[in-house]
């Protein structure tokens, strides 16, 4: 679970971390300048956090039409910009690390793989300096994986399809 302590304030939600510190280190380039990209930033933000991860991690179900419509937002939300330093791809990006990691074979993790253009952002961004000296290596995603499954924060091998 994440954590943040910054001074009195105490933090436990990555995405208002993020938007907490890009604010108080007057982070310009945190979100894109014009509203309509930055509401699209802020909306794939949500999105995985509130539907794809929950379906990924097996506490909730999806259609296929449904996951359709979240990755095709998602796209949207990168489709106008190269990966760079912001809060979209310091939110995303470790998130799609541990998918690929945690997931390989899960219907999200295939259906995110299927789409070129959003894989390859995914993988971009984890490319950039600011996220690869703050990326832990597979071998601890592995065992945070496994603890994560012995404390059924993750279910075990068999997952509903999303």
């Amino acid at each position: 679970m994440p954590l943040l302590v910054h001074g009195d304030l105490v933090l436990m939600e990555s995405r208002v971390m993020l938007e907490h510190l890009a604010e108080y280190y007057q982070f310009k380039e945190s979100y894109p300048a014009d509203l309509d990209a930055r509401s699209r930033h802020r909306h794939a933000m949500a999105v995985i956090d509130d539907f794809v991860v929950p379906v990924l991690f097996g506490r909730a179900y999806a259609d296929a039409q449904r996951l359709d419509d979240t990755l095709r937002s998602l796209e949207d939300a990168v489709a106008a910009t190269a990966p760079q330093a912001c809060l979209l791809a310091f939110h995303v990006a470790p998130i799609w690390l541990r998918f690929r990691l945690w997931c390989p074979a899960h219907a999200v993790t295939r259906a995110i793989e299927a789409r070129g253009a959003l894989c390859g952002w995914f993988d971009a961004a984890n490319q950039l300096d600011s996220l690869k000296r703050t990326a832990p290596d597979p071998a601890t995603h592995k065992e945070d994986l496994i603890r994560a499954r012995q404390a059924a924060i993750l279910p075990s091998a068999t997952r509903r399809k999303a």
